[in-house]
């Protein structure tokens, strides 16, 4: 049955008392148009003038789901997970939904920033104003919530008109937004669930889409405009059907979970996997400590002390006892002391990690943890990645590895790939003292973004 026909049905029942159901789905054929406007721009792709699509978006308690080619993209706010069905395929993937207003909050800093270094030079773009910023991320541009500095505050008063059925918002005779409204209504919860889809897939100014959510019914056509750099682009999603379900979307529980491509895919089936002949041993901060004992024994301090450190970053123990132990005699110290300068101390550097001897050591992966953040302080980022990376394809249980390895992908913008790095190390030891920070970076987030979480 068409979601069109089977629309008319529940609203016959709404009118005759029945409990409706807990989700509503909709489906809205989408056409977009974009320009190109101001001075020429790079660009990674050619722009595309004009597209069309379809989608059906499913909405509830505490969740949100969009359908579209095949694909569903649901974010499940009970969990704090999103999550990417391939129907065909029946695979999943998922992730935390943290990730994306944590991209919102650094991005629209970096422009602000940027702008100011734009209009320094006498360059400026209408696609950096910070009204234009609101519209491009759904959030307000206000410098006060801004957490990397660098003011942007929106103070633009829109204007809200009524004609013909049609509401309109603008900023002088610019009209950013407007809709009709159908006649599907939307409970609160279903409300909320349309919020937050709308700022992820729609460019709404806040106050816009707070205006339209609040009337509480599904837009029979949306419109509205947005600006990027170098970019001028429309789009108008138009009601195709809708329908009520009972059933919440997104249940994965008969599809098997996908970790992707490349070496942090590997990495995620390595850790949350099921285990195979091929998974590499893991062992405990027992078994750290007695092969340390036994390669002081043997007179390899500096691998005994590695071994010690590799078990501290990968099971969260601090073993200050062990090493103090093993730093109490003057032939310790005599190999020791040069080492932790070479791995951590201010004169390390990747000369002198290169300098350690690999042959005495049991477990030479951890050396390679530290040559790739000397990678990242000299601005190497891609270098850091790339050996973290192959380390961790060698020595996958080293938890700090992964915060670090998060940290780089961070650091360029790329919080997706960061929080994957981050999850993946909290599997394996969540109560890990390098989690602290980051906990309470997400509690921020959280508190910052809790219309959108």
């Amino acid at each position: 049955m068409a979601l069109l026909t089977v629309a008319v049905c529940a609203t016959q029942a709404f009118a005759q008392g029945t409990e409706p159901e807990a989700y509503v789905r909709l489906e809205y054929h989408a056409v977009v148009v974009r320009e190109s406007v101001g001075e020429d721009v790079e660009r990674k792709k050619p722009l595309v003038p004009r597209t069309e699509s379809t989608f059906v978006v499913t909405l509830g308690p505490r969740v949100a789901a969009v359908e579209q080619n095949g694909k569903v993209r649901v974010w499940d706010y009970e969990t704090g997970r999103q999550r990417r069905l391939d129907l065909e395929a029946g695979t999943y993937m998922e992730g935390s939904l943290l990730q994306h207003v944590a991209f919102v909050q650094m991005e629209m800093a970096n422009r602000a920033r940027l702008r100011d270094v734009l209009a320094a030079a006498g360059k400026a773009d209408e696609a950096w104003a910070p009204f234009e910023l609101s519209i491009l991320f759904g959030w307000q541009a206000d410098g006060d919530e801004i957490r990397f500095g660098g003011r942007a505050d929106d103070d633009v008063a829109l204007t809200r008109s009524a004609a013909d059925g049609m509401i309109s918002f603008a900023n002088g005779d610019d009209v950013v937004s407007s809709w009709t409204p159908s006649t599907h209504t939307l409970d609160d919860a279903q409300q909320a669930a349309f919020s937050r889809f709308l700022q992820r897939d729609a460019h709404l100014h806040p106050d816009v889409r707070s205006a339209l959510v609040t009337t509480g019914v599904a837009p029979a056509q949306l419109s509205f405009r947005w600006r990027n750099t170098g970019m001028l682009a429309r789009a108008t999603w138009t009601l195709a059907g809708a329908e009520r379900v009972r059933t919440r979307p997104g249940d994965v529980s008969a599809m098997e979970r996908s970790y992707g491509a490349g070496a942090l895919g590997r990495l995620g089936r390595i850790v949350l996997g099921p285990e195979t002949e091929s998974t590499p041993n893991r062992l405990t901060s027992e078994e750290f400590i007695a092969l340390s004992l036994a390669a002081n024994e043997a007179g390899r301090y500096g691998d005994a002390m590695l071994l010690l450190i590799e078990g501290s970053l990968s099971t969260g123990a601090p073993m200050t006892e062990e090493i103090r132990e093993l730093t109490s005699t003057p032939e310790q110290r005599a190999v020791i002391d040069p080492l932790m300068r070479a791995i951590g101390g201010p004169m390390s550097s990747l000369e002198s990690l290169d300098a350690v001897d690999r042959s005495r050591l049991s477990r030479p992966a951890i050396l390679d943890v530290f040559r790739a953040n000397a990678l990242r302080a000299l601005g190497r980022h891609d270098e850091a990645r790339d050996l973290m990376l192959a380390t961790l394809e060698t020595a996958p249980w080293i938890t700090m590895a992964y915060k670090d390895l998060g940290d780089i992908h961070y650091s360029r913008f790329r919080t997706m790939h960061a929080w994957t790095a981050w999850d993946l190390g909290r599997a394996i030891a969540p109560e890990h003292g390098c989690w602290r920070q980051l906990s309470g970076y997400e509690k921020q987030l959280r508190e910052t973004f809790a219309d959108l979480l």
